[in-house]
C-alpha cells in the first residue's frame, strides 16, 4: 500500500517533531480512509461531500486553533498522543457513514426503524422529508 502524506500543517509537523512513528501511522490511517469515504455517497448521497479532503480540512481548521498564525509551538503543550489522537479523530469521524448493502437494509426494515420514524423522535421529520419526495414526484411527472 503506497502511503500518502499528511498534508502540511503546523500541528502534523509538531505530531512528526514529537513522535516520527506515530506520524507514519497517521499517514497510514489517512491512507485507509481515503478508500473508506469512497463509499459515502452510495448511502448518503444527499449529504455535501465526505472526502478525504473533507477530514484534511478538519486537520488544518484544528491546526489553526492551536497554531494561531501559523507558529511552531501549540497553544496548548500537547503530548505525542494527544496529538495523534486529535488527528486521528479528524481522519476517523466520518467513518460511521461507510455502511454496508446488508447493514442499510437490516436497519431499514427492522421493527426500531419503523417505530422511530412513525411513532418516535423522527417521526414528524420523517413525514416532511416523505411530502417532499411526493411532491417532487408529482411535479417531475409530465401532465399531473
Amino acid at each position: 500500500m503506497k502511503l500518502e502524506p499528511l498534508p502540511s500543517s503546523p500541528l502534523a509537523k509538531h505530531q512528526k517533531r514529537k513522535k516520527p512513528e506515530l506520524h507514519a501511522k497517521l499517514a497510514e490511517l489517512r491512507t485507509r480512509v481515503t478508500r473508506w469515504l469512497t463509499y459515502v455517497p452510495q448511502t448518503f448521497g444527499h449529504y455535501t461531500n465526505h472526502t478525504i479532503d473533507h477530514s484534511d480540512e478538519i486537520v488544518n481548521a484544528v491546526s489553526n486553533i492551536l497554531f494561531p498564525q501559523q507558529k511552531t509551538k501549540p497553544n496548548i503543550d500537547l503530548s505525542a498522543i494527544e496529538t495523534y489522537v486529535l488527528i486521528a479523530a479528524a481522519y476517523l469521524h466520518d467513518a460511521g457513514m461507510v455502511v454496508a448493502e446488508s447493514e442499510k437494509h437490516a436497519v431499514l426494515s427492522s421493527d426500531v426503524w419503523l417505530v422511530w420514524t412513525t411513532e418516535g423522535g423522527a417521526a414528524k421529520r420523517w413525514k416532511q422529508i416523505e411530502e417532499m419526495r411526493q411532491s417532487a414526484a408529482q411535479i417531475a411527472q409530465p401532465g399531473f
